[in-house]
């Protein structure tokens, strides 16, 4: 058995004591003192009453949430907002989908005559090929956002802003009174006006004259 010697037992107690020492787990704090007032303070002491709670604690944590305040409640309202308007969007388009697929249902059950064995293998075939092209474009229109009906929509509604529009400069530019009218044609232009009016208005979706309409999706009986 070998034994140290004192040289070699003293260096390695001097390189035991040269060695770092072990960093601490807590994070650093520092003492501040401040002044209260005494309400607060005898709150702060019936805080500190239980068991594992502490000033230091109580303090640090009504400070975090001081200098680090949620968000303000603007926001939350805005953004229960945004999810209320998406909703009614979604509910709007819906209703648009279910009108759209109830027009086309009925325009085929009004149109479409009775058809033999052969001929609805021959229509199926046909119809499977022609779907099948319908959704690679339902698709590209999804995948891009595009929405046909609201691009119709939009498109009609700018040709009527656009002829209103242009009506309301006719009239601005040629003022004439009403004996001035020649032959009536504010008379005619009136009752053409409120023709197209009415043609406009009538839907028809669910009115007993459907068939008679001269925008109908089925030929008169």
């Amino acid at each position: 058995m070998q034994l140290r010697g004192e040289p070699e037992l003293e260096a390695s107690q001097a390189a035991v004591a040269k060695s770092p020492p072990h960093k601490r787990n807590s994070a650093a704090t520092r003492k501040v003192t401040v002044r209260i007032t005494e309400k607060i303070h005898e709150q702060l002491e019936a805080a500190t009453e239980r068991p594992g709670v502490g000033k230091s604690m109580i303090v640090e944590a009504a400070l975090a949430q001081f200098l680090n305040p949620r968000p303000p409640e603007n926001a939350v309202h805005d953004g229960f907002d945004d999810i209320h308007a998406r909703f009614d969007s979604l509910e709007r388009n819906l209703r648009t989908i279910a009108e759209t697929v109830a027009l086309h249902a009925r325009y085929h059950l009004a149109v479409m005559p009775p058809l033999s064995q052969q001929q609805q293998r021959e229509a199926c075939q046909l119809g499977d090929e022609r779907f099948k092209v319908l959704a690679e474009q339902v698709d590209q229109r999804v995948q891009q956002d595009r929405s046909l009906i609201q691009e119709t929509i939009d498109r009609l509604n700018a040709t009527r802003f656009n002829g209103l529009k242009s009506i309301l400069d006719q009239d601005e530019t040629v003022d004439l009174k009403p004996t001035d009218t020649p032959n009536g044609a504010g008379l005619r232009g009136d009752a053409n006006i409120k023709q197209e009016s009415s043609a406009a208005a009538q839907e028809g979706g669910s009115n007993s004259n459907f068939r008679h309409l001269p925008n109908a999706f089925c030929w008169p009986a």
